[in-house]
């Protein structure tokens, strides 16, 4: 069984785990246009005009389209979803007000409670506790996936986005 504490912390930790690794694409968006841009200016280009403050991932990730594109690089057919399921699912986790919220379940108690240890069913109150199931639209549909699906595709498309970054990179 699961306590409240342990799912909190748990759900602390996904939530830590997708918005260091958001951050990691998006550092690699920044270091293939200021490669492709090959300035004496860097660090101003990086760290300036292409801060998370000043320039949205959204828009550096245009950028890079743009770059692939004109440069001709050929990136694996889903590159293009892969990015975008990264977005989609940090920007459910960065912008949900519900997720170290959690629900507790009463369950009624197990067989072996019940008929071997006979335990009266009003004083073995198994409780589950499960995650606040996040709520969000995608493509006019309503979804409720819990924090632990949202971490598992973020996962599988995070190492997909990686792996074209890195030759994206290589290619400029």
């Amino acid at each position: 069984m699961e306590f409240p504490e342990e799912l909190i912390s748990r759900n602390k930790e996904i939530i830590s785990d997708i918005i260091i690794k958001f951050n990691e694409v998006e550092n690699f968006l920044k270091e293939i246009i200021t490669e492709f841009i090959n300035s004496e200016r860097n660090e101003f280009i990086k760290n300036i005009l292409l801060n998370n403050l000043i320039l949205n991932f959204s828009s550096k990730f245009k950028i890079l389209q743009y770059i692939i594109e004109s440069q001709k690089i050929k990136v694996d057919k889903g590159f293009y979803n892969s990015m975008k399921v990264l977005m989609s699912k940090r920007n459910i986790i960065a912008h949900s007000d519900s997720l170290i919220d959690y629900n507790v379940i009463p369950t009624g108690p197990d067989l072996f409670t019940q008929y071997i240890l006979k335990i009266p069913s009003h004083m073995s109150q198994v409780q589950k506790v499960e995650s606040e199931r996040q709520i969000t639209l995608n493509n006019g549909k309503i979804e409720n996936p819990d924090i632990e699906k949202i971490y598992s595709y973020f996962l599988k498309y995070h190492e997909k986005a990686i792996t074209e970054l890195n030759k994206i990179l290589k290619e400029i």
